[in-house]
């Protein structure tokens, strides 16, 4: 037993530097991404470092459905089709915040989220952003590729 516990601390010391090391930045990626399907537009997230709700994350919706969760210096995308959509981020206790805008086929949007102190707590809100100032944040940015799925509550890479 006593040889068991280095064993697993070292395997989990291993992963955790495999998923740092994996995590890319912004400008690594982005040529990556497929391009858009016609008809469908691209929704970028992303979240600058502060000292405000660090090492907390926050699902983002769009239309009350998840798309995926936001984390301190990460960034993820969705692609959906053109439309209506109401963006929102259901992370305090006292306030959901709701951004409606309309996604046109080929455009791009990008939206930051800051925490903002409430009465019980903080609060994710987002704000749509332009794509200078997005890609301001965005170089310094991570790729979560992640972040889109529902049992993603930790930060990335760990």
């Amino acid at each position: 037993m006593k040889l068991f516990r280095p064993i697993l601390d070292t395997a989990c010391l291993a992963l955790l530097a495999v998923g740092c090391v994996t995590q890319k930045k912004y400008e690594q990626v982005v040529d990556s991404f497929p391009p858009l399907s016609p008809g469908e537009g691209r929704i970028f997230f992303y979240r600058e470092s502060s000292l405000h709700g660090a090492g907390s994350g926050a699902p983002v919706e769009l239309n009350n459905q998840f798309v995926g969760s936001e984390w301190d210096d990460f960034f993820f995308y969705v692609d959906r089709p053109a439309g209506n959509y109401v963006l929102s981020s259901p992370s305090g206790a006292t306030k959901k915040y709701n951004i409606s805008f309309t996604l046109e086929a080929g455009e791009t949007k990008y939206f930051n989220f800051k925490w903002k102190f409430a009465a019980f707590g903080l609060n994710a809100e987002p704000s749509l952003q332009d794509k200078d100032s997005a890609m301001r944040v965005l170089s310094r940015c991570l790729y979560n590729p992640n972040a889109t799925q529902r049992f993603h509550d930790h930060p990335p890479g760990m």
